[in-house]
């Protein structure tokens, strides 16, 4: 028998077997609180090494005379270009990342109890589908950091998206297919039912 004679409606077996999941959009101040705790995570570390690298200059300004400060500078430099490749190493591999750590929560999410599943596959989320879910945020955050001009462009695109969404899916949710649900959901998600 051909899939046409099984189903008259001209409806393929893949397609009945393509069910999307259905989960209700979390709270906004939910997920505007777990990306603040997530940035800070991300931008924390560079704070701290920039401080780090930056308290030596500080005290051979504040502390001895000007001319000592030229003898001692490659101190300073040798501090920063070990401070500012860990930084950002750092804060990439957390941001495109964080989805797919422990528990498929980012600490963020986790604090705030949220969580990210992939729809289709009816579990949480991976590190790939986390990359792939965070690249247009990271892309528009460097495209921000070079034209200044465009401050927040970021975190306007990706909250415009959210409103819109009836799921509260941003634009990278819908390429990743993954959506944020509340934590409590995840048991749904293992055992293949929505909302």
């Amino acid at each position: 028998m051909s899939d046409e004679e099984l189903y008259p409606d001209n409806i393929k077996v893949a397609a009945k077997a393509d069910v999307t999941l259905q989960f209700p959009a979390p709270p906004l101040a939910k997920r505007f609180l777990a990306f603040f705790i997530d940035a800070l995570i991300a931008c924390l570390p560079a704070a701290i090494l920039s401080a780090i690298a930056l308290a030596p200059y500080v005290y051979m300004m504040l502390v001895m005379p000007l001319p000592a400060i030229y003898e001692n500078e490659v101190f300073y430099y040798a501090a920063l270009l070990i401070a500012f490749p860990l930084s950002v190493i750092w804060l990439l591999a957390y941001s495109l990342c964080r989805d797919g750590f422990r528990g498929k929560q980012s600490l963020g999410k986790s604090l705030c109890g949220l969580a990210v599943i992939h729809l289709k596959e009816k579990r949480p989320c991976r590190p790939g589908e986390s990359i792939a879910r965070n690249s247009l945020f990271m892309v528009l955050a460097l495209v921000n950091f070079f034209i200044p001009l465009l401050l927040g462009l970021p975190v306007l695109v990706e909250s415009i998206a959210i409103l819109r969404s009836p799921r509260g899916q941003r634009i990278s949710d819908h390429w990743s297919d993954t959506q944020v649900i509340e934590a409590k959901l995840l048991s749904r998600v293992s055992r293949g039912r929505g909302c």
